[in-house]
């Protein structure tokens, strides 16, 4: 009987046809800037046919061919849309769990309050990225942030200075536990 390296093979007689089937998939995810993430979805298959005739006449014969072979891929792109949130009349900005990747402009020097709204159901959680910009020229505002929110490094900040950015990444738990980070140029 014949072998064919890293083939599953199944006798057919009486033609003694041999086949085999391979197919993989998997998905390759990467997480970009700004916990963006990437994912590429492959797959693959190819069928082996592979024909022996019986007897070891001089006419005898030994083929092989591909019956079919493909290879399909999906793209998803690594941009995502920001919602632009709005502060409140009282300067309240709410980091939502139900928008990862949010962006508020403060345009006027105040005290801005945090909180949080839409946190993780029991057995998730949640990241969002909130990107603050700072675009008044002359003055620094106030930040006031939770209690009960947990920072990563040194503290929440107290202020924003003129004319800055900041990047604050939130992780919601579900057991409305929000732990994060914030830095700034």
């Amino acid at each position: 009987m014949p072998v064919i390296s890293s083939l599953i093979l199944t006798n057919q007689l009486p033609t003694n046809t041999y086949t085999s089937l391979v197919t993989t998939s998997g998905s390759v995810i990467a997480d970009g800037l700004g916990n963006q993430l990437t994912s590429l979805q492959l797959t693959s298959s190819y069928s082996a046919t592979a024909s022996v005739a019986l007897n070891a006449s001089p006419g005898s014969s030994l083929s092989s061919s591909w019956a079919s072979s493909s290879l399909s891929a999906s793209y998803i792109s690594p941009y995502v849309t920001y919602s632009l949130d709005l502060t409140s009349s009282t300067n309240w900005i709410t980091a939502s769990f139900a928008n990862t990747n949010q962006q508020v402009n403060l345009t006027v020097s105040a005290l801005y309050n945090f909180t949080h709204s839409n946190s993780p159901v029991l057995g998730q959680i949640c990241d969002l990225m909130l990107f603050i910009s700072h675009s008044v020229s002359s003055a620094t505002s106030s930040l006031s942030f939770p209690s009960t929110w947990t920072n990563l490094g040194n503290g929440w900040p107290t202020s924003i200075s003129s004319s800055k950015v900041a990047m604050i990444w939130l992780r919601g738990i579900d057991t409305n536990k929000v732990i994060g980070t914030y830095c700034s140029n």
